[in-house]
């Protein structure tokens, strides 16, 4: 199974609970805090994305620094992480949650990562189109990422739109030694995503 499907799974289990129980809210922000936590620490996602620290450490700092300041769902949901071996996980699962909660409120959310800023005019260009064809409120996050070397990568939902000069490269490479052309999954087609950022 692939990252974006495993991370899938558990952002559905987890947005079915919240829903069930009536917590959306509590949950929509522990998720959103989390998430602004590992990003702005990175000695914290270290701690808990490597394999190489105890999993009875993980729990602890769980227990002790996190548990009292998210809802006991969320908490727990943290801990089964930790016991699936899952935690590296979170950051897809967060997007996965996010978009979830996006489709249950009509909206989607639509990433870009180009090679360099992306201009206005093709930001707004994207989110019209995005939103002609699935008829909800887009809302646009876009990324820079010098290695894919010209064009840009849309991804929303399942789906994953590559037109970077970097896959190209990497097509006519694979061609060139007698590949056959496309590397799998590089065509620029809707597929489903086998990783993250």
């Amino acid at each position: 199974m692939s990252d974006f499907a495993i991370a899938k799974v558990y952002a559905q289990a987890l947005f079915a609970l919240a829903t069930d129980q009536g917590r959306r809210a509590e949950i929509d922000r522990d998720m959103r805090d989390l998430a602004d936590v590992f990003r702005e620490h990175r000695a914290i996602r270290i701690f808990f994305d490597s394999p190489g620290t105890p999993q009875a450490d993980k729990q602890q700092v769980i227990d002790a620094a996190i548990a009292p300041h998210v809802d006991t769902v969320t908490a727990n949901f943290l801990r089964l992480l930790v016991r699936k071996g899952r935690e590296m996980f979170f950051g897809r699962i967060r997007e996965a949650y996010d978009d979830l909660v996006d489709g249950a409120e009509g909206r989607i959310a639509v990433r870009v990562t180009s090679a360099t800023a992306l201009p206005d005019a093709v930001a707004a260009r994207i989110t019209s189109e995005i939103a002609r064809r699935t008829g909800q409120t887009v809302q646009l996050e876009a990324t820079v990422d010098p290695d894919l070397i010209g064009g840009l990568t849309i991804r929303f939902g399942d789906r994953l739109l590559d037109g970077s000069l970097a896959t190209r490269l990497r097509r006519l490479r694979d061609h060139a030694r007698g590949g056959g052309g496309a590397h799998p999954g590089d065509r620029a087609a809707d597929r489903q995503d086998p990783q993250e950022n």
